[in-house]
Formats: structure tokens, sequence, C-alpha cells
């Protein structure tokens, strides 16, 4: 598998479905003035009102802007895991990770509440986050480091010849790990602690802990993506077969050149005896002398 993704949405299927849902969404509940549907909080929404639907779509749409933001772009940066694995398990697996960061997040937010007597962890996180966070351990466990560079701080405010320096070491994952990082800092500690939770429960599952990682897969949804594979090989193949034919048409000038420059050289070479006749008759050394005085 070349190390060069492909250009376009065009082979992610599942990557665009993400990613436009995740703004769609958004734009929709701002719309209609209804974000406050996607806040899940235990008081008052759990404890008084028993509003226990939140808990199950907290994670489906963002409240904030800047979230929408972040998180459509980290969705483009996973496209990867996509192309490793296929969409098919790839929608599986995100449907697995969504069902387990989802009741692993409510049942210890409900249990937390409930066993102590102050309310340590009252509000959830919003949009995507758990599920990001779940995928980011795939994303860091499969996805290779194809390079690596070094920035180089010094302080420019020194008088010294010798500055002093600080080297980073960074990678080629550095704006996925910029990404999430300023994902978790823009949801303060509720972010950090939900996506905590959900970066273990994406280890759970990798690791078998969590069960269905190698059985788990979405029914009624495999035609939808067959049919997609068909028509990427099918378009592959297409453009291969134009590529190939611009090749015969850019060869084709050429070979009939060489046909034709090869064509002429034979062409233009004399037999042996016609080279022969042109030549003039062997005379002695006596008329060669004589004729020179002639002349």
């Amino acid at each position: 598998m070349s190390m060069e993704m492909p250009t376009g949405l065009f082979q992610f299927p599942v990557t665009k479905l993400c990613m436009i849902s995740t703004g769609a969404v958004a734009l929709a509940a701002s719309v209609s003035n209804c974000k406050y549907l996607f806040i899940a909080k235990y008081d008052p929404f759990i404890s008084q009102y028993h509003q226990y639907y939140r808990l199950a779509i907290f994670q489906l749409g963002c409240i904030n802007e800047t979230d929408v933001a972040l998180i459509i772009l980290i969705w483009y940066q996973f496209r990867s895991l996509e192309r490793l694995m296929g969409s098919y398990k790839y929608l599986s697996i995100l449907s697995l990770a969504f069902i387990y960061t989802t009741f692993s997040l409510a049942g210890l937010n409900i249990l937390l509440n409930k066993l102590l007597p102050w309310k340590i962890w009252n509000s959830l996180s919003t949009g995507s986050l758990p599920l990001v966070l779940s995928m980011f351990h795939f994303f860091k466990e499969y996805t290779p480091e194809i390079y690596q560079f070094q920035v180089l701080l010094a302080q420019p405010w020194s008088k010294k010849a010798n500055k002093k320096q600080h080297v980073w070491h960074l990678n080629d994952q550095f704006l996925v790990n910029t990404l999430i990082a300023l994902l978790l800092l823009n949801q303060g500690l509720v972010g950090i602690t939900c996506g905590f939770i959900s970066w273990l429960c994406g280890v759970f599952i990798d690791k078998g802990l969590f069960p269905g990682i190698e059985r788990w897969r979405l029914p009624l949804v495999k035609k939808f993506f067959t049919h997609d594979s068909h028509a990427s090989r099918d378009v592959a193949r297409d453009n291969y077969r134009e590529s190939s034919d611009v090749g015969e048409e850019i060869n084709a000038p050429i070979r009939r050149y060489d046909t034709a420059e090869a064509g002429n050289t034979n062409s233009d070479a004399l037999p042996l005896d016609d080279e022969n006749a042109n030549d003039e008759p062997q005379r002695s050394l006596g008329v060669q002398f004589l004729d020179t005085f002639r002349r």
C-alpha cells in the first residue's frame, strides 16, 4: 500500500459521512435553536427531570463552533484508518466505540453522583469528543510515522554569542496531536476527564478487554460499501486505461518517427557495387604524375 494518501474523499465514504454529519447536525441545532438537547448534566436533567435520553445523544451534536471545526479536521486526519481497515470495518468499529464510550461515561457519571454525597462530576462533554479520543488510540497504534523533524528555539533577546537552544523532536503526526490537545482544552476539565476515559475505552476495545472488535459488524450496510468499492475499482481501472491510452498516443509518434528514420537510413544506404561504381578507375603512378601537370 502506497504511503501517499489519495486526494479528495471519494474513496473515504465513512470519513465524508462523519465530517458532513458533524457540521450538519451543529448547523441544524443552531438554526432551530435546540442546542440545549445535547447538554448532558446530572443536575438537573438526570436527577430531577429524568431526561435519560440526553445520555444517549450528547455525542451527536456540538455546542461550541470551535469544537465543530476541530472535530471535522480530526475526522479528515483519521481517513488513514479507513484506508487501512476498509470502510465497512471502520464504520463498524466506530459504532462499537460509540456504544462503549456512551455506556461508560453515562454509567460512571450516574454511579459517582449517586454514591458520593457531593457532585464532583456533574456534566459530560459535548460533541463526538469521546468517539474521537477512542479512535485516537487506533490512529496512534496503527498509523506509521513517515518522517520526523526538529524545531530549534533560541532566545532572541539574549546578547550572548552562544545562545541556549531548545530542540523539539516532532513527526508527521504533530498536527493530529495538536488538534486533539486543542479539543480537550477547549472543553476544560470535563473534556480532559471524558477524553481520558474514552481513550481507555479505545485501548480496551483494541486489546480485546471489551469484546466485539473481531465479530461486530453493522448489518444492512455492507452492500452500500461493496457497491462503493466496485465503483472505486471501476474508476481506478478507467483511469489506468486512460493513462495507458495517453501513453500510447504519446509513444505512437515516437515509434513512427523511429520507423521512418530507420526506413530512410536503409533506403539511403547503397549496395556495395553502386558505391564502387561511382569511384574513378584505378590509374598508374606515371599517369597520375602526368595528369598533375596537365591540369
